[in-house]
C-alpha cells in the first residue's frame, strides 16, 4: 500500500505524519487525503517512518499539488493572523511580504480557461500562483498577465515528500528548482531543470524493503542503528 507523509484535517490544515505520536493517534481519526478527500489512516511505529495510508485505494494523482496549495493557503492565513511575514522571494533577492499586504486568496480562471489556484491581491499588484499538475501546464504561464508564480508539482514529487511542506510554511522562494517566476509572460530567470536519475528512488520507495534486502539490513537503513 502506498505511503504518504501528509494528510489534511477538518480545518484544511496539512498534518505531517512525523508530528503524530502513538498516544495521540486517536485525535487524528478524521484525516483525509488532500487530493481525493478519501479517509486516511495514520501509521505510527518504530520500525518504519511514520506515514499515512488511504483506507481504500492506493494512489492519488492530485496529492502533491493539493499539499502545496493547502500549505500555502493555511500558512499564509496563520502568519497573517499572528502578524508574521509570509515572504515571496523573487529572482534577485527581492522580498515581498504577502502577509503584510492586504492579500486575498481565491481560485480564479483566466480568459484562456487556464486555472489560477491562488490569487494574491497586494499593494505591488496582482500575483497569481499556479500549481501545475502536468508538464504541459508550465508553458501556459507565458500567456499570463502581470506577475505569476508557477510551481511544478511533478518536479516536487520527483524530489520526494519529506521537505515539501517546510518549503512553503514561511513563504514562497522562487530559487527552488520547481518554482518559476513570470512577469507579463516572460520568465524572469532561466535554469536547467534537474531531473532525478532513472534509477533513483523517491522518498516513498526508500521506505519499502528492497528486493534481496534482509530484515536486519532494512532496519539499519531505516533506523540508522542495529
Amino acid at each position: 500500500m502506498v505511503q504518504y507523509f501528509y494528510a489534511e484535517n477538518s480545518d484544511g490544515e496539512i498534518i505531517e505524519a512525523a508530528d503524530i505520536v502513538s498516544e495521540d493517534r486517536h485525535k487524528y481519526a478524521d484525516l483525509v487525503c488532500p487530493g481525493c478527500k478519501e479517509p486516511m489512516n495514520a501509521a505510527v511505529g518504530e520500525v518504519v517512518e511514520s506515514h499515512f495510508r488511504h483506507k481504500v485505494g492506493e494512489q492519488c494523482s492530485d496529492y502533491f499539488a493539493q499539499v502545496i496549495e493547502k500549505t500555502i493557503t493555511h500558512s499564509h492565513r496563520l502568519r497573517q493572523e499572528n502578524n508574521q511575514p509570509y515572504n515571496l522571494t523573487v529572482p534577485g533577492g527581492q522580498v515581498v511580504n504577502l502577509a503584510k499586504s492586504d492579500a486575498v486568496l481565491e481560485q480564479h480562471e483566466t480568459n484562456n480557461r487556464f486555472r489560477v489556484d491562488l490569487r494574491f491581491r497586494t499593494e505591488a499588484g496582482q500575483i497569481d500562483v499556479v500549481v501545475s499538475r502536468r508538464e504541459a501546464d508550465m508553458p501556459m504561464l507565458e500567456r499570463m498577465k502581470g506577475y505569476c508564480i508557477g510551481i511544478d508539482a511533478q518536479a516536487a514529487q520527483a524530489r520526494g515528500e519529506q521537505n515539501l511542506v517546510k518549503l512553503f510554511k514561511s513563504g514562497i522562494d522562487t530559487n527552488n528548482l520547481f518554482v518559476e517566476f513570470f512577469k507579463e509572460g516572460q520568465q524572469q530567470f532561466s535554469r536547467k531543470r534537474r531531473t532525478p536519475p532513472k534509477n533513483s528512488m523517491t522518498a516513498l520507495e526508500q521506505l519499502k524493503k528492497q528486493p534481496g534486502e534482509s530484515t536486519e539490513d532494512y532496519r539499519v537503513r531505516i533506523l540508522g542503528k542495529h
